[in-house]
């Protein structure tokens, strides 16, 4: 069977008034620090509002090893958009669906992370388990070259 997801991302109409809402607040963004990857949120709200998609997804896989998943299970209530400006305002800017529709998009139009700079190395390493935490280990492993065996 195929489990349908319940809650619906964003079209690219409501990605781009997301991303307008954001009011880019200080030199050090509250999202920004309060995210325990780092993202770069507001540079990536940023190649939004431009349309550069690619881009964005680019972006958010330099921090994250698993963005498409992030997008939708993070708890971005306490974290990003529980520190954006406009929270008490007009509702924080959906971050979270933000960043889901960044890397959705990017992979329907064909984009998969470069991985041809990579250098491969003869250290071997293998993975226990394949959830979340497996996989982004096996991931940052793989980008540094390592050769990944991944067990479940």
């Amino acid at each position: 069977n195929h489990f349908g997801e319940i809650y619906c991302g964003l079209d690219p109409q409501q990605a781009t008034y997301e991303s307008d809402r954001c009011v880019y607040c200080a030199e050090k963004a509250n999202c920004n620090w309060h995210c325990p990857l780092h993202n770069a949120i507001p540079d990536y709200i940023r190649l939004v509002q431009e349309g550069k998609i690619i881009e964005a997804a680019e972006l958010c896989h330099q921090t994250s090893s698993l963005p498409e998943i992030c997008g939708r299970v993070c708890p971005q209530d306490r974290l990003c958009e529980g520190a954006c400006t406009l929270k008490d305002h007009s509702g924080a800017v959906s971050i979270g669906n933000l960043e889901r529709y960044i890397t959705d998009t990017a992979l329907a139009m064909g984009w998969r992370p470069d991985v041809s700079k990579v250098v491969p190395r003869s250290e071997k390493v293998a993975v226990i388990g394949a959830g979340p935490a497996g996989l982004g280990c096996a991931d940052i492993l793989a980008r540094a070259g390592v050769q990944v065996d991944v067990f479940d």
